[in-house]
């Protein structure tokens, strides 16, 4: 099988960067409003400001590190899939493993679900506990920890489930036509 490298987008990085500082910029004014502005109670204003700082915060990190990040965010060859663009450092699932895919949306943000036969494998292989619970928390939510979304690569989300459904079909060692579900 020939390698495919799908690049990380670095337009579409550029735009999270810039929407996170925004927000970051957007929860440090609340809280310094916090005190004198009357529509709602002080300590509100300064625990919405507070979340924006620190959850945005940490997608304006990850997004900087993100960007100069040089590997492809997905790399589909004869072993597997080796995927860079998720909340973890790096996930690899091999065609042994993979049992099908689907698609789920959240918040208008469009994954590709790929369902694997050694969940917990996949999860322990994260050496971040902070990841494995992310993981773990998607695989409850979704029925797998292994989601791909189109957001930060190179690709949009239809030919990305046109990419993977075809390598799937071409690599998955029951050479049946992978399950696609939708949620």
């Amino acid at each position: 099988m020939k390698t495919i490298e799908i690049p990380l987008s670095k337009v579409k990085i550029v735009l999270l960067i810039l929407g996170s500082i925004i927000f970051v910029a957007l929860g440090v004014w609340l809280w310094s409003i916090a005190d004198v502005q009357t529509r709602r109670p002080p300590i509100i204003a300064k625990m919405v400001g507070g979340a924006c700082v620190i959850f945005f915060g940490a997608c304006l990190g990850i997004g900087v590190k993100t960007f100069f990040d040089k590997r492809p965010g997905l790399i589909i060859n004869e072993d597997g899939l080796q995927i860079f663009s998720s909340f973890s450092k790096s996930t690899f699932v091999s065609w042994e493993h993979i049992t099908g895919m689907g698609e789920m949306i959240v918040h208008r943000t469009k994954l590709v679900l790929i369902f694997i036969d050694n969940v917990e494998e996949v999860i322990a292989a994260q050496q971040n506990k902070w990841s494995q619970k992310l993981m773990r928390a998607n695989a409850n939510m979704s029925g797998t920890p292994v989601s791909i979304s189109s957001n930060v690569l190179k690709i949009s989300h239809k030919e990305l489930m046109n990419t993977l459904e075809k390598a799937i079909e071409d690599n998955a060692q029951t050479n049946t036509k992978p399950q696609i579900e939708n949620f």
